[in-house]
């Protein structure tokens, strides 16, 4: 019974940050006083609906949840996998690793921190109640793995940039697609 109003109460805040959202991009080529009225009335309708978010996290959960969002988010994991692939093999055919290969996992963990950090804004505490919440953790886990990778690679003299325990962390990703 609790999780099925926890579930309604999400998906009333959804409705009411989407129509919100349309709202606010509505009124965007209206006077400044018809627009300070309007978010007037849509910050007290936000607080009154116990909707506890800001307008650019409402835009951003919106992003986060929207498909297109997903699809891109899918694409760079593939890519991903396929780096990871092509960085074994030429570890394998020639003895060490590509500093280019290298640079790019690098951007990838980069862009990944930004899609948990856009995520985790646009969800705010919801993140943790939400039916993904096991993605989220995962999600940390492997941006953790990531970072620990940096920093190993930055305090190594051996010059060797890819520390194994990271290769296979970064390898998890590819379930996520």
């Amino acid at each position: 019974r609790a999780s099925l109003a926890s579930l309604r109460l999400h998906t009333l805040e959804d409705k009411l940050g989407a129509i919100v959202t349309r709202l606010r991009e509505k009124t965007d080529g209206h006077s400044s006083s018809s627009r300070r009225t309007v978010s007037r009335t849509l910050t007290s309708l936000e607080h009154a609906a116990g909707c506890c978010y800001s307008h650019t996290a409402l835009r951003i959960r919106s992003f986060v949840k929207s498909s297109t969002f997903d699809m891109f988010c899918g694409v760079l994991i593939l890519l991903n996998a396929m780096l990871i692939g092509w960085e074994i093999e030429f570890k394998a055919t020639n003895g060490h690793s590509s500093e280019v290969l290298a640079s790019l996992q690098t951007a990838f963990g980069v862009i990944f921190m930004i899609e948990l950090a856009l995520r985790i804004f646009g969800y705010g505490k919801d993140m943790l109640s939400s039916d993904q919440w096991r993605w989220t953790v995962f999600d940390s886990v492997l941006i953790l793995t990531f970072l620990s990778d940096v920093i190993d690679t930055m305090s190594s003299s051996s010059g060797d940039g890819m520390a194994s325990t990271a290769g296979i962390g970064r390898g998890l990703w590819v379930p996520r697609f």
